[in-house]
């Protein structure tokens, strides 16, 4: 299935999050900020990226499969941890602070936002399940084909 849809939306989600966050800058709570951008833009998404980055060098699957699974093992820990666990909380903060500071209907544009997010952040945990996993199967089908065959 299409994942496009999915991450257009998330997209346009960050972009009205990122003007939110201009437009309200006096009254947005900056650790809240500063964990957002770490937590989505600077870790998990950097980390996305250089395994992506790893299939088009040396490092590939073929070359360096344990290197691979490595680098999707360590992604997956903080997709989840950032994406998964961590966002409950940074979500409760972000609606929490709207509701308190701007009222009930920018804390529910805001709650939107956040769920179409999650939609994302959910697709973007189980890509990188899969692919631990496919790296899994294939170091494992590697040391199948290594073994010499019974006589």
């Amino acid at each position: 299935r299409s994942v496009w849809p999915l991450l257009l939306v998330h997209h346009i989600s960050s972009l009205i999050l990122c003007i939110g966050c201009i437009y309200f800058i006096e009254a947005a709570p900056k650790g809240l900020i500063c964990w957002v951008l770490l937590a989505l833009l600077g870790l998990t998404s950097s980390l996305h990226y250089v395994a992506q980055i790893l299939d088009f060098s040396p490092f590939s699957q073929a070359n360096k499969p344990w290197l691979r699974m490595s680098a999707h093992v360590v992604c997956l820990f903080f997709q989840i941890a950032f994406r998964m666990v961590y966002w409950i909380k940074i979500v409760f903060m972000a609606v929490t602070h709207c509701l308190d500071e701007h009222g009930l209907e920018l804390a529910a544009i805001v709650l939107t936002i956040f769920l179409l997010f999650t939609l994302f952040n959910v697709d973007f945990v189980r890509f990188h399940y899969k692919a631990t996993i496919g790296c899994w199967l294939k170091i494992q089908q590697g040391k199948r084909l290594a073994k010499p065959k019974d006589l």
